[in-house]
């Protein structure tokens, strides 16, 4: 494992010391509005926009919290939601959790601390609070901090994780080829429909990896793509499989719109052929209702009439 090499006054100096080395303007016990409360940072530089909660096994009261691992975490989780509260107040505010000795929390911890935008730093790696000024996603901070934490097996990543990450790389990579309901995923992975739905789609859904290009409804697996474009280079054949219902009429009548402002003026047989595998008698009685909506008009003689936007 490998430590920063600290020199050894590092150790004799209080936190607020070591901070004040690197941000010179940092003031102990300051007020801060949070989203749901007002709170007293431990330190806060107004200049830098960084809030930092300090906490070591030395200077912390007794009766808050003592030396037992066990107690420590429930204090990391304590900061953790303090933090959060203050950065859903100041979005702006860079927010870093520092510890006095090593981390009492595990791996799973830290990347719940990334996502939220919080640093977690330890005296061994306090210099990185250089990188917290210069922007660093806490991603790449934290990945340091994780040598760091108490427990050995805490630091290990549990292996579901891992395959986990396997498996959305895997879907990421198919999507990227062409589109694909949830069902068809699961069927490629050899995964259960369930699991690829509640945890890894949901999780790329969230990160805004891949996008819901259509959601045919209760019961029905939705059509999961890389972008929007992929929704016009789908051939209406594979549409036509999916789309069930209101969804398959409102999908057509969006169609004949399209063609009708590329084209101006089309008659029922052309519309037909671009539409194609959608029936005639679907193609009909979409155009029937745009008509009744005034959406469309007929142009010509009633006996081979065509069709206009009416706008």
């Amino acid at each position: 494992m490998f430590y920063h090499i600290m020199p050894s006054s590092v150790f004799e100096k209080p936190l607020i010391e070591l901070v004040q080395d690197i941000i010179s303007d940092i003031e102990p016990e300051v007020s801060i509005d949070g989203y749901g409360k007002k709170w007293i940072a431990n330190l806060y530089s107004k200049q830098q926009k960084i809030v930092i909660e300090a906490c070591s096994r030395k200077v912390v009261r007794r009766g808050i919290t003592g030396s037992s691992l066990g107690v420590l975490h429930e204090r990391f989780h304590a900061l953790l939601f303090k933090l959060i509260d203050i950065k859903a107040n100041n979005p702006e505010i860079r927010a870093v959790m520092l510890w006095g000795g090593s981390i009492p929390c595990t791996s799973m911890d830290l990347a719940a601390c990334s996502k939220w935008g919080i640093y977690v730093l330890t005296i061994w790696n306090i210099h990185r609070l250089n990188d917290v000024l210069n922007n660093v996603p806490p991603e790449e901070v934290n990945r340091d901090s994780l040598n760091y934490i108490s427990r050995k097996k805490d630091r290990e990543r549990p292996k579901w994780l891992w395959l986990a990450d396997e498996r959305k790389k895997l879907i990421l990579e198919m999507l990227e080829k062409q589109p694909l309901t949830g069902a068809e995923i699961a069927e490629q992975l050899g995964v259960d429909y369930y699991r690829v739905c509640r945890f890894y789609l949901q999780d790329l859904l969230r990160k805004g990896l891949i996008k819901r290009l259509i959601r045919l409804g209760k019961g029905h697996a939705s059509l999961y793509g890389i972008s929007d474009k992929q929704l016009d280079q789908l051939p209406l054949g594979r549409l036509n499989e999916l789309l069930t219902g209101k969804k398959r009429v409102d999908f057509l009548k969006g169609k004949i719109i399209d063609l009708l402002h590329k084209n101006n003026v089309m008659n029922f047989r052309e519309l037909c052929e671009n539409l194609y595998p959608f029936s005639w008698h679907e193609v009909q009685g979409a155009l029937s209702d745009l008509h009744r909506k005034g959406v469309v008009r007929k142009v010509g003689p009633p006996w081979s009439h065509a069709w206009k936007l009416s706008s």
